[in-house]
């Protein structure tokens, strides 16, 4: 995904802007349906997984705030977004089927408060945070002292990634204290509906005309199926292995270092 981080400078000067703090958001991301799975003085884990019939899906959302005493740099972003996979593959809570890319997407979000931001360079995100997964979203948000957030720019959103812009972009609102009226989610965009509508009449009538093809098609479906279901498990397996062996051989988890501003960072 190309990232690029921006200042939002469409909020209205009539409607107060709100200094999040880490209690806020804990009360935001459970009014949106996902459960805080760790909790601590600087940081707060949001999961949440569920099926969607719009997209015909299993949706996992991770939403990982921290909070930066000090300024929150380039450097500091790119860091976590290095280590945002293990930080996924720790928390993720949708199991092991269906497979991932297969009938199953992420959301994931970094959400920053900090005292000041300083992305002067942030076109060099761009480098950095492109997509390295199938079926996977990142969106980054900050908010400083001053009550200005960050959003991720919606120039720089990838075609493949515009779906689920409306839904990140409100969560990503939401969290750094944004002018957002309603209080639901955005529905899914009205085009990604009706080729949906489409593609399950198209099969109705293959399946009345050719009836073969159908047999052909549920055939490379299951064995296509079978062997993400064999590479999730491999991947999940292989991710554990390291995970306990970090674990045990440096005497400490993640999460666990918080005496100097790279406390979000996996040792």
């Amino acid at each position: 995904m190309n990232v690029e981080l921006a200042k939002n400078e469409t909020l209205e000067s009539a409607t107060p802007v709100k200094r999040m703090s880490l209690e806020d958001a804990h009360v935001e991301l459970e009014r949106q349906g996902l459960s805080c799975i760790l909790i601590n003085e600087r940081l707060l884990v949001g999961v949440s997984s569920a099926c969607r019939w719009d997209v015909r899906a299993k949706m996992e959302v991770l939403i990982f705030v921290q909070h930066i005493p000090g300024i929150l740099t380039l450097e500091k972003v790119l860091q976590d977004l290095k280590a945002l996979p293990s930080w996924v593959d720790q928390h993720h809570v949708g199991g092991k089927c269906p497979p991932f890319g297969f009938g199953r997407a992420r959301l994931k979000m970094l959400v920053y408060y900090a005292d000041s931001v300083s992305l002067e360079a942030a076109h060099e995100i761009s480098q950095t945070a492109r997509p390295r997964e199938w079926c996977a979203s990142t969106f980054l948000a900050a908010q400083d002292a001053e009550g200005k957030h960050y959003i991720l720019d919606p120039a720089s959103a990838p075609f493949w990634g515009r779906a689920f812009y409306p839904e990140l972009r409100y969560r990503a609102e939401r969290l750094t204290g944004g002018s957002v009226g309603v209080l639901q989610l955005p529905g899914f965009p009205c085009w990604i509906k009706v080729v949906g509508v489409l593609s399950n009449l198209y099969i109705f009538v293959i399946a009345f005309q050719m009836p073969w093809i159908l047999l052909v098609f549920f055939g490379a479906l299951l064995l296509h199926f079978l062997i993400a279901t064999a590479c999730q498990l491999w991947h999940d397996r292989k991710h554990k292995k390291k995970n306990d062996t970090e674990d045990y051989t440096m005497g400490h988890g993640p999460y666990t270092d918080y005496g100097d501003d790279s406390q979000f960072h996996v040792v």
